[in-house]
């Protein structure tokens, strides 16, 4: 009867080994293999990126203009310039500049006198130009100012019949501390606009989204004025400039944008 034993022995033994190879192949290994997608894994994130942009719309509440001096038709057509009258053009320039040093609207001064050639017709003349420019800015509070400024700068050019005095359009702008504030008011709406785009994804695709980049940039928009104050045309005044009238600025329009980056896990 010990063969009956030994077989029985090594059927065990079998039995075991054979059990030992299942167990290796359908338990360890089964688990091992989940250990690879643990949900303690990281996930990549899900990038969203979109453009934004806001917009405000601002009334100039300030007004430039270039007022000139400069040589009347009798200086023009001066074929000679004596030391008396270059010295009386000198003295009404310096006067001129004083004014403008004291005013608290109009800032520049620099001015020229010198001899020029030009065509009338086919006639080749010989004359004198002359110019004293500068540029005043105020707001609608400071319009009699610039008027006073004007009336004493034009009396004067009157005293001096080899000048004459020019009074150019006024135009409305908005300043650079209006613009600057401005466009800080549209990066807050635009940082809003970014986080209520942040809470909409999060819902939608039922992640957790949050903001990872956010840049900001200038749009341009075309400007309402229909000319160039440097480039406008004077219109000479020789009496006394009274109740100026400010033109009806109109809204001028200031568009900021931004691009958002979103990542969501």
């Amino acid at each position: 009867m010990k063969w009956i034993k030994y077989i029985s022995l090594s059927i065990v033994v079998l039995a075991l080994f054979a059990g030992g190879i299942a167990f290796d192949i359908f338990v360890i290994k089964k688990f091992s293999k989940q250990a690879t997608i643990s949900p303690n894994s990281p996930s990549v994130a899900t990038i969203i990126t979109q453009d934004l942009s806001a917009m405000s719309k601002n009334t100039p509440q300030n007004f430039h203009a270039y007022p000139i001096i400069k040589e009347s038709i009798a200086l023009r057509n001066a074929e000679s310039l004596g030391n008396e009258d270059r010295l009386m053009i000198t003295q009404s320039f310096n006067e001129t500049i004083k004014i403008i040093n004291a005013s608290k609207v109009c800032t520049g001064g620099s001015y020229n006198l010198q001899p020029i050639e030009y065509f009338a017709g086919n006639t080749l003349k010989r004359g004198y130009s002359a110019s004293l420019n500068m540029e005043c800015t105020f707001q609608a509070s400071q319009k009699d100012n610039y008027q006073q400024v004007l009336n004493e700068i034009m009396n004067i050019a009157n005293k001096n019949p080899l000048l004459e005095f020019g009074v150019p359009n006024i135009t409305p702008f908005i300043s650079q501390d209006e613009q600057r504030q401005s466009e800080q008011n549209l990066r807050g709406d635009l940082i809003i606009q970014a986080k209520e785009l942040a809470a909409y994804y999060t819902k939608a695709l039922a992640l957790k989204c949050h903001l990872s980049k956010m840049t900001f940039h200038s749009i341009p928009t075309p400007r309402p004025y229909a000319f160039n104050a440097k480039s406008a045309n004077y219109s000479s005044v020789s009496s006394e400039v009274n109740n100026i009238i400010l033109p009806t600025p109109k809204e001028e329009e200031i568009e900021l944008g931004a691009k958002v980056t979103l990542e969501c896990q």
